[in-house]
């Protein structure tokens, strides 16, 4: 079967360096069961980063030649130094960069975690659900081509520090029960239907 690379970019979220809480070996895992190729998960992720870091850093990702690009940054985007806008601009960047290299790519926008009411990671992006409709809006869009998985309702609403215990990220063991199988759900089918 044939070896299937995807790509994550984003932020802490993705990056998983708060405290080695990396989920991309548990995503390739529970992947290689659900489609029977062997899958690698590229780690692209950067903390405190922003689309726009993405944007700059991307000459150092394009190398991986992935077949499926995952898409995180309204967390960061959301602390004030992006508009939607430019959160928008900068994502169509990445995607048209990847595209450009390979038009067949499978891209999808990740929407993920809410924020714990009340902590600083809340008050200091209170828009973060506005940038999170602009990746839904880039995914209903026929033009751009780019699927959506969305995170945000695996989590109780609003969530509790329980779950973020800095209120903005998850635990390890919450990231593998709730967001690695939502993203399986998504591409598993998709790896399916395209490479068999």
């Amino acid at each position: 079967m044939r070896r299937i690379t995807i790509a994550t970019m984003g932020t802490s979220l993705t990056a998983g360096n708060y405290e080695n809480r990396f989920w991309q070996p548990q995503l390739a895992a529970l992947l290689e069961t659900k489609t029977s190729h062997p899958i690698t998960v590229r780690n692209f992720g950067i903390g405190g980063g922003t689309s726009a870091n993405g944007l700059a850093s991307i000459g150092s990702f394009l190398p991986a030649r992935p077949e499926i690009l995952t898409i995180e940054y309204s967390m960061n985007d959301s602390g004030g130094s992006l508009t939607l806008a430019q959160s928008r601009a900068n994502a169509i960047s990445i995607i048209n960069q990847f595209r450009a290299q390979d038009p067949d790519i499978m891209i999808y926008m990740l929407v993920m975690t809410p924020i714990v009411p009340g902590t600083g990671g809340f008050i200091a992006r209170p828009n973060l659900v506005w940038y999170y409709d602009v990746y839904r809006q880039m995914a209903a869009d026929p033009s751009l081509n780019v699927g959506l998985i969305d995170n945000y309702l695996d989590w109780p609403q609003p969530p509790t520090t329980g779950l973020l215990p800095d209120g903005l990220h998850p635990l390890i063991a919450d990231m593998n029960q709730r967001l690695v199988p939502r993203i399986a759900t998504v591409l598993a089918p998709a790896i399916t239907a395209r490479f068999g």
